[in-house]
C-alpha cells in the first residue's frame, strides 16, 4: 500500500521525473568515465513517497529543483582516495560545484557525536558537447563520495537510522557506536604509516623479518620489470618453498647467482620468477628437492610446470607432494 501524496506534489514530481531519470543516464556514463575499476558507484531517483516526505520538511524549495532529486555515490577505497575522486569530479563538473561540508578542516559536530557527514558535491549538468539535452542542461545533483567502510555503515544501518517504522533510542544508538567504530577504523587505515612507528606497534616477530630479507633479497636478483606488482605473494611463496626444502635464503642467493652466472637463472625468459628461483635450487641442491617429495611430513606442494626440469625421485615419491601441470 503506497502512501497518500497531494496531487499539487504529485504533479510536480510526475513533471520532474522523466527529466531526472534522462540526466542519471547521462550522469551514469560520465563517471563511468572517470572512476577507477576498483570504485563502486551507484544511483538513484526519488521515489514520490521520498520526494513528498522531503518537500513536507519545508527545508527545501522549489521543490522541482530538489538538489537530490536524482543521486549518486561514488565509493573509494579509503579516506586517502577521496581527494582523488573529488578531484576528477571537478574536473569533469566544474561550473557552479557546491560542496558539503565546505571546508574540511571545520566541522559542526560535537567531538561526542556521530552524526552522518560524508562529503557531498552538488555540481550542475553540462553535456560538454555541441548538441546538449537542453532539458537536463544546468540541472544540480548530489554526488556522495564515501569510503568503502562508509558505505558499509549506511546499507547496514539504514533501516535503523531512517527508514524504521519506530523510534529506538537503543537501535539508533546502536548504529552510531558502530559508526563512530568505523571512523576509528578509518583513521586507523589512513594513518597506518604514522602509526606502524610508534613504540607499542615497532615490533617483528621472526617470519616477517625473514620476509624482509627475502624481499630485499629477490628485488636484488630480478629487474623490476622482471617481477610481478604482486611482490609480495611471490615473496610469500618462496618463503614456504625454502621451508619446505630446508634451505636457507642465502643459499637460495648463491644458488641463482652461481645458474646465473652459466646462462640460465634470471636469464631463463621462458619461466616467472618463482619458477627462476626453484629452477635454480633445483640444479643446484638436487639433494633438497628429493628429500622434500620423499617427506611424508610435508604440507607442502610443489607446483611443476612442464618448463621446470626438476629432480624427480623414481620411486619414494608421496602422492600429492608434486602438483604437475
Amino acid at each position: 500500500m503506497q502512501m497518500k501524496v497531494p496531487l499539487s506534489l504529485r504533479a510536480i514530481y510526475d513533471t520532474r521525473v522523466e527529466i531526472y531519470t534522462r540526466l542519471k543516464g547521462q550522469v551514469d556514463d560520465a563517471v563511468a568515465g572517470l572512476k577507477e575499476k576498483r570504485w563502486h558507484y551507484e544511483s538513484r531517483v526519488k521515489s514520490l513517497e521520498s520526494f513528498a516526505l522531503k518537500i513536507e520538511s519545508g527545508r527545501f524549495s522549489p521543490p522541482e529543483q530538489l538538489e537530490d532529486f536524482f543521486a549518486c555515490t561514488l565509493v573509494v577505497e579509503n579516506a586517502a582516495s577521496i581527494a582523488e575522486a573529488e578531484r576528477r569530479i571537478k574536473s569533469r563538473f566544474p561550473a557552479d560545484l557546491n560542496r558539503r561540508p565546505p571546508d574540511d578542516t571545520k566541522t559542526a559536530k560535537r567531538a561526542d557525536s556521530f552524526p552522518f557527514d560524508d562529503l557531498r558535491l552538488y555540481p550542475k549538468w553540462s553535456a560538454g558537447s555541441s548538441r546538449p539535452d537542453l532539458s537536463i542542461e544546468g540541472l544540480r545533483f548530489e554526488i556522495q563520495v564515501k569510503t568503502f567502510l562508509q558505505h558499509a555503515w549506511t546499507i547496514a544501518t539504514h533501516e535503523l537510522v531512517y527508514k524504521a517504522d519506530e523510534i529506538s533510542w537503543a537501535k539508533r544508538r546502536i548504529a552510531y557506536q558502530i559508526k563512530a567504530m568505523l571512523e576509528h577504523a578509518e583513521v586507523s587505515i589512513t594513518e597506518a604509516g604514522p602509526l606502524s612507528k610508534t613504540p607499542s606497534l615497532r615490533k617483528i616477530d621472526k617470519r616477517t623479518d625473514e620476509l624482509i630479507k627475502l624481499t630485499a633479497a629477490i628485488k636484488k636478483l630480478f629487474t623490476i620489470d622482471q617481477l610481478p606488482r604482486d611482490i609480495i605473494r611471490l615473496v610469500e611463496n618462496t618463503w614456504d618453498l625454502l621451508q619446505a626444502t630446508n634451505t636457507s635464503l642465502d643459499e637460495l642467493r648463491r644458488a641463482v647467482t652461481k645458474e646465473t652466472s652459466e646462462g640460465r637463472g634470471i636469464r631463463l625468459v621462458n619461466l616467472s620468477p618463482f619458477g627462476i628461483l626453484l629452477q635454480s635450487l633445483g640444479n643446484v641442491h638436487p639433494d633438497r628437492v628429493t628429500a622434500f617429495l620423499q617427506s611424508p611430513h610435508a604440507r607442502y606442494r610443489m607446483l611443476l610446470p612442464q618448463e621446470l626440469s626438476m629432480p624427480v625421485p623414481a620411486s619414494g615419491l608421496v602422492p600429492d607432494r608434486l602438483l604437475r601441470l
